[in-house]
């Protein structure tokens, strides 16, 4: 895809409602530019790559596409925290997605956005974002997100227990999240999973925590220890929790009515007892093992 193809969109298609870009690595800035001057009427945006878009195309979305929903920018690596900062002007925004953006972006841009309009916010993903620290979640997460029902924060590798934990604590007005992604946050800890499954764990359908190697017995224990079966996950992700064991594989399973898929790569601690055996969940549908070395 080059210029010609969104030039074109530019001419034709003032009346866009949603726009889902993946992979336009040759288009250019100007062009990303010309085209969101055109269309006003934008309501979801997702770039996925886009190489070149950069000032003139964000200046140009963040001022024009006002009665934008949701907007993507996945792995948009041209991207800058000053150019991140100008997301604050969407004051429709319900779904957020920044994922992979520029290595430099720190905490001061995401926090400018989030003071904003995270009050508004019902998903955010801030993925893969290396500088973002545990100052995102307290300035910027907790004291805002009074709509947020699904949070995604893999692969952010500066997080630690101080931070996460203001998603429970008493200055967080986070209600209890559907959706949460913490994978490959190796400095999690067992007392701040138990903190948020206390917190959020009785409306959980989805729960990432794939790489928390820290993790123990007990800790992954609180997954269901807090509310029995009345637990409402339809998909675990325990990749690469080396302490996952038979016998907790057992409980959790037994103890998830709903669960539809469990994911359990790099545990090696389960064998054939477990793995090669169909489970099935309340409704007698069987649940689906991701990662299962027996299959």
């Amino acid at each position: 895809m080059r210029d010609v193809v969104l030039d074109r969109l530019s001419e034709r298609s003032h009346s866009l409602a949603s726009l889902h870009l993946d992979g336009p690595f040759l288009v250019s800035d100007a062009a990303f530019e010309r085209l969101f001057q055109a269309c006003p009427a934008l309501k979801s945006v997702y770039l996925g790559e886009a190489a070149k878009f950069g000032d003139l195309g964000m200046r140009a979305l963040t001022t024009t596409c006002t009665q934008l929903t949701e907007l993507t920018l996945n792995h948009c690596t041209r991207v800058t925290g000053t150019q991140i900062a100008m997301i604050a002007s969407l004051k429709r925004l319900c779904r957020l997605h920044l994922i992979q953006v520029s290595d430099a972006v720190e905490d001061e841009a995401f926090i400018t956005v989030l003071q904003a309009i995270g009050r508004h916010l019902t998903h955010l993903s801030l993925c893969h974002n290396p500088q973002m620290t545990d100052r995102t979640l307290i300035e910027g997460v907790a004291p805002v997100g009074w709509q947020m029902r699904s949070l995604q924060l893999e692969d952010c590798q500066k997080l630690t227990d101080d931070g996460v934990q203001a998603l429970y604590g008493q200055k967080s007005v986070i209600p209890p999240l559907v959706h949460l992604n913490l994978n490959r946050n190796a400095l999690l800890s067992d007392t701040t999973l138990a903190g948020l499954i206390q917190r959020h764990g009785g409306t959980l359908q989805q729960l990432h925590l794939n790489g928390l190697d820290e993790l123990t017995i007990n800790g992954l224990r609180q997954i269901i220890a807090l509310h029995g079966p009345h637990t409402r996950y339809t998909m675990l992700e325990l990749s690469w929790i080396r302490s996952l064991t038979n016998a907790l594989f057992i409980d959790i399973v037994e103890a998830s009515p709903r669960l539809e898929q469990i994911n359990v790569y790099g545990c090696n601690a389960l064998d054939h007892v477990v793995l090669s055996r169909v489970w099935f969940n309340a409704t007698g549908k069987p649940i689906r093992i991701v990662g299962n070395e027996f299959d």
